[in-house]
């Protein structure tokens, strides 16, 4: 019973960058369908929830199902050597307590951690009153100019949706055209929001509620989805 994939240099390091401005270790699952990375910080001020499909690795194998608990550093060790056209091979075995990295003709051996030192992150089964669609990159650059900034409102009213702080230059703020029935006005990290998106591109969407989570979803790759959710800030 085991695991291996081949992974492109790319994927694999917009992985550790996603998985690291979260927390430093984390839970690999494994299973017939892919790999899921759902972890938090400390604090439970920031999440993400990763899918990579098996469709979206060079090559994927799985005969079982499987939580392995990484330290993502020992996994950046490795990408940082790679260059955006190799490739890494991933191999595990149930009957080790390591994994097992091939790249450019070397091979290195990374240790795996006890999962009940790490704790699994239930799955979030949220409501929310509205939800937008938009390009991410009016976003990013909200989040860039409003970097010295501890937090930003996300408002709501019946026709736009607006992310709003205040800089020492003056108000940023961007919007997008949206219909909602029910108006709000919540209050977020802006360095939670901003770590926990540090991957977004693309299109994505957006959903939240009143005094709610802050959901932001988007696509790496046609089946390989990220989903980054932000606790208000009370």
């Amino acid at each position: 019973m085991s695991v291996q994939f081949v992974i492109n240099a790319k994927l694999l390091k917009t992985i550790v960058k996603a998985v690291e401005n979260i927390n430093e270790e984390c839970i690999w699952t494994f299973d017939s369908s892919g790999l899921l990375i759902r972890m938090s910080d400390v604090y439970r001020h920031k999440m993400i929830e990763m899918f990579i499909a098996a469709e979206d690795f060079d090559s994927y194998t799985c005969t079982g199902a499987y939580d392995l608990g990484i330290v993502i550093d020992r996994i950046k060790d490795v990408s940082k050597t790679l260059a955006i056209k190799d490739t890494l091979r991933f191999n595990y075995d149930d009957s080790s307590t390591q994994v097992r990295l091939d790249s450019n003709g070397l091979s290195r051996v990374v240790k795996l951690i006890d999962i009940k030192m790490v704790g699994l992150v239930p799955y979030l089964n949220l409501d929310f009153d509205y939800v937008v669609g938009f390009d991410s990159k009016a976003l990013k650059n909200f989040l860039k100019a409003s970097s010295k900034c501890v937090d930003f409102n996300v408002v709501v009213e019946l026709t736009k949706f607006m992310v709003r702080s205040e800089t020492d230059e003056g108000i940023a703020e961007a919007s997008w055209d949206v219909e909602v029935e029910s108006p709000s006005i919540t209050n977020y990290s802006t360095d939670a929001m901003s770590k926990a998106t540090a991957t977004m591109s693309g299109p994505i969407n957006v959903r939240g509620s009143q005094d709610g989570v802050l959901e932001v979803e988007w696509n790496l790759l046609t089946n390989t989805t990220i989903k980054a959710l932000i606790a208000p800030r009370i």
